[in-house]
């Protein structure tokens, strides 16, 4: 897994980078980062007397960072790929925290879960928007591939089962 990892981030590096999608993407990771676009989603819900989507939303981002961040990323600790490679660099300001799992994308997809079990249009919107700030954790080489697949499931399996159970 780890060769793979690599390939895929010097592919991102060397072939995918360019000055256009380098902004593009950055913006994306900037809506990610500590929660702005799912924070301002919930704001709207909750402004729009959506107000237990808008706690489930919160409570979704609480649950899924504390697994996520808390649990599982204390105990793997993975260096970050511009960390474990000399030949991979970023041009963002350099993340805290290890790499392993991606918290932008287990909070970004726990939320489009939420939205999509209210509406399933803007559902399929949430999760562009999920998978495109995950993209961009990719593309920006600040996590690995597999990163984002865990990070992913961190967020969905987190948020159905408070969906299950208390929604």
């Amino acid at each position: 897994m780890k060769k793979i990892d690599y390939k895929i981030s010097r592919f991102m590096q060397d072939k995918l980078a360019n000055p256009v999608l380098d902004r593009i993407m950055s913006g994306f990771t900037f809506l990610g980062d500590y929660c702005l676009i799912w924070l301002v989603i919930t704001a709207f819900f909750y402004v729009t007397s959506y107000k237990k989507l808008a706690m489930f939303m919160i409570l979704s981002m609480l649950v899924t960072n504390a697994v996520n961040n808390g649990l599982i990323k204390s105990l793997f600790r993975r260096k970050r790929p511009f960390e474990e490679y000399e030949d991979i660099h970023i041009f963002i300001p350099s993340p805290y925290g290890s790499s392993f799992p991606s918290g932008h994308s287990a909070t970004g997809f726990g939320c489009a879960l939420i939205v999509a079990q209210v509406d399933p249009m803007y559902g399929l919107i949430a999760y562009v928007i999920a998978g495109l700030i995950a993209f961009s954790r990719l593309y920006l080489c600040v996590h690995y591939a597999s990163d984002i697949l865990v990070g992913s499931l961190v967020g969905v399996i987190s948020t159905y089962y408070l969906l299950v159970y208390f929604w």
